[in-house]
């Protein structure tokens, strides 16, 4: 009787041990699962954030990447024009016979090599802006290509934006190979050498012509600023529409989570709010 009882006894323990250890395991397991989950739920918000993020981000900086473009080739564009007009004016004062010292004294104090002095300096400037925007943009890019990897066309698009970029990059205003053409024209001017003739100029360059050679400059520089500006434009325009196109591209995968609407005073940022 006494072994009996000892035997279920022990059967009894033994049963108990197992359903703790079963118990056990089971709350571990589901514990263990709930973690998983808690995890992976975690990952996926942070996963939105970081596309959203990444998206605001590329808005951002493709904001700010075009507007220095045009701040840079703006400057670089007033500094040659009024580089330009100020040779003109020395060459205009050159052939009518005035002095090299005078000259110089009068370019010094003229309102082309004062604004072209400016718009070097702004050039400079807006150069380091420039490379900070552009630095600040690729960077961007590198996050889109690692949040956004599972869309297929990504990597194409963002070749698209640089082929687009490349010819702004490498683009050489028209207008910096206008100077190197003057001395050549000035040379070629018709001479007339007239004993006695007190109008004529300093080189033989009868003033009516020097007078409407000058005119001719000031006009044949307008006309290449005028055809610098719309190829930048047509190219800044070709670099917007890539990286527009690539935002198009991805919007529909924030949108999963996120409502995106422009903010108002049309500044081309937006606001994004959670989808409920």
């Amino acid at each position: 009787m006494d072994i009996n009882f000892t035997n279920q006894l022990a059967v009894s323990l033994s049963q108990s041990i197992i359903i703790v250890i079963a118990a056990a395991v089971i709350g571990a397991i589901v514990a263990g699962g709930f973690g998983v989950y808690r995890d992976y739920k975690k990952e996926k918000i942070l996963g939105k954030q970081k596309k959203l993020q990444a998206y605001g981000q590329l808005v951002g900086v493709k904001n700010m990447l075009l507007h220095s473009c045009i701040l840079y080739f703006n400057a670089q564009m007033q500094a040659v024009g009024a580089s330009c007009r100020s040779e003109i004016d020395t060459y205009f004062h050159r052939l009518n016979g005035v002095d090299e010292f005078s000259i110089e004294e009068w370019r010094s104090g003229s309102t082309n090599f004062i604004i072209a002095c400016e718009e070097r300096n702004k050039v400079t400037m807006m150069g380091l802006e420039l490379a900070k925007a552009d630095e600040r943009f690729w960077r961007t890019i590198s996050q889109i290509q690692i949040f956004f990897s599972h869309m297929p066309q990504v990597p194409d698009r963002i070749s698209l934006i640089h082929q687009a970029q490349r010819p702004i990059e490498t683009y050489n205003l028209h207008s910096y190979t206008f100077v190197a053409k003057l001395q050549d024209e000035v040379i070629a001017l018709p001479r007339t050498i007239v004993d006695g003739d007190e109008e004529r100029g300093f080189i033989g360059v009868p003033p009516k012509i020097v007078q409407e050679w000058s005119i001719d400059k000031q006009a044949e520089i307008d006309e290449i600023l005028t055809s610098d500006t719309r190829n930048l434009q047509a190219l800044h325009e070709a670099l917007e529409s890539k990286i527009d196109g690539l935002l198009d591209y991805i919007k529909p995968e924030v949108e999963k989570s996120y409502r995106i609407t422009p903010n108002p005073g049309n500044n081309g940022s937006i606001r994004c709010v959670p989808e409920t």
